[in-house]
């Protein structure tokens, strides 16, 4: 089982959104530490990564939804963990590995982890950047079925739906996790969380359909986890698409009563 199930933990996501910063996360450690219930497992969640949103105009108001049209652009952090070189005098660290050095110093931090999207990030990779273009990503655009879109509607999925989704070419997706996970562990990332799995089953087209698309980019994921990561260090989240929730992955060989609930 995963170390971190040994340990509180706080995740940054309902204290920050996509907002997340350097001085905000040592204020939400102190703030647990003095209240008498220090964190020893910490999730950086959405926010840290290097993204870019052609659709979100400078000087125009924010629409809700468009956030989740932003791409990667790079595996590295952003800005707001990474200072540039005419920031000397800058209180932001030098890099992803300074901070988390610190924030374990200082906290007493067992294990840290950060967030990514299945593909990246909410809207996949940039197509043809300098950082992406070995991943070869092209824009598809997801098909929601009839029963979604009579069923309960979600900001994210209209969103990546109208937008459209910058796919990883599925036969380069090993190399992705791998750059990814092998850049986040020579940062002293103990291991990740990734989001929006459920994704995939709308963009299977033309990739031999759903389950064969799923079965590959997930035995891709798992074995970049293992390669890169030591302990199963990996939590999987909004995974409740049928090819998740009925695939070997979620069903242990030995059923237990709590495994269905």
């Amino acid at each position: 089982m995963p170390g971190i199930l040994d340990w509180f933990g706080w995740c940054t996501w309902d204290a920050f959104y996509s907002d997340v910063n350097p001085q905000g996360i040592k204020d939400g450690l102190m703030s647990l530490s003095q209240g008498g219930t220090p964190a020893r497992f910490l999730l950086i969640d959405d926010g840290w990564q290097d993204t870019i949103n052609e659709f979100l105009e400078q000087g125009e108001p924010f629409v809700d939804g468009l956030q989740f049209g932003s791409r990667l652009a790079s595996i590295k952090e952003n800005k707001k963990l990474r200072r540039i070189a005419n920031e000397a005098n800058s209180k932001t660290p030098s890099d992803l590995k300074e901070f988390i050095s610190d924030i374990r110093r200082t906290f007493d931090l067992k294990y840290v982890y950060v967030s990514h999207a299945l593909l990246g990030y909410w809207g996949g990779l940039v197509p043809n950047t300098v950082a992406t273009k070995n991943y070869d990503p092209k824009l598809r655009y997801p098909i929601l079925s009839p029963v979604y879109l009579a069923n309960m509607r979600d900001i994210s999925m209209d969103s990546m739906g109208k937008h459209g989704i910058g796919l990883v070419d599925p036969d380069k997706i090993s190399q992705f996790y791998d750059d990814l996970h092998g850049y986040l562990a020579s940062q002293d990332v103990d291991g990740v969380k990734v989001d929006a799995q459920n994704i995939l089953e709308t963009i299977s087209a033309g990739f031999g359909g759903r389950v064969s698309l799923t079965r590959q980019i997930q035995q891709a994921l798992e074995g970049s986890i293992a390669a890169n990561f030591s302990d199963n260090s990996i939590i999987y989240c909004m995974a409740q698409s049928t090819d998740s929730i009925t695939s070997n992955l979620c069903f242990p060989k030995a059923h237990q009563v709590v495994h269905f609930l």
